[in-house]
């Protein structure tokens, strides 16, 4: 009897991932019946891999989420190696709300704004009198290093309020 309960509720919590699997399986084969889609095909599959840039891709979605991740650990490491239980540590742990409260979007957005060719930090850099080919490029960069900065900055105070 136990087991059966056990089933039940296992299907019970189990059925809205199902039903989501299902739901996101559903289009990858091309079967959208609202869009009067009834049959199912593996064309957008093969789009997929004939695509010449998908590794480069992959790649890429790799770098810089795997390169945050690591690059965020490092950081929090790095802040509690230097800063627990010192008199700083306690200036550290009123900033974190803030930052944890920050949202993302508000943050990248600023991001974009300080980093983008035309952002407040190249204008500087052009009223400072330096050359304009010399200016990092952030945003829309071809190895995304910016967003792999960007979510290791947002990431950290996550890291740093986990460790404690």
């Amino acid at each position: 009897m136990l087991a059966i309960i056990f089933f039940i509720t296992l299907l019970l919590f189990a059925s809205p991932l199902i039903i989501g699997f299902l739901g996101m399986l559903a289009p990858a084969f091309a079967w959208l019946p609202a869009l009067n889609m009834h049959q199912p095909s593996l064309l957008g599959w093969q789009q997929l891999f004939a695509w010449p840039d998908l590794g480069h891709s992959i790649s890429l979605t790799l770098l810089s989420g795997l390169g945050s991740t690591l690059l965020a650990l490092w950081w929090c490491y790095l802040i509690l190696r230097r800063y627990w239980l010192t008199p700083q540590w306690q200036k550290i742990e009123r900033l974190l709300a803030p930052l944890l409260a920050f949202p993302h979007v508000a943050f990248v957005l600023g991001f974009g704004l300080m980093f983008s060719s035309t952002g407040w930090l190249a204008r500087i850099w052009h009223h400072l009198g330096l050359a304009d080919s010399f200016y990092p490029t952030l945003i829309h960069d071809r190895y995304g290093l910016g967003l792999l900065f960007a979510l290791a900055i947002k990431e950290t105070p996550f890291f740093i309020i986990n460790e404690y």
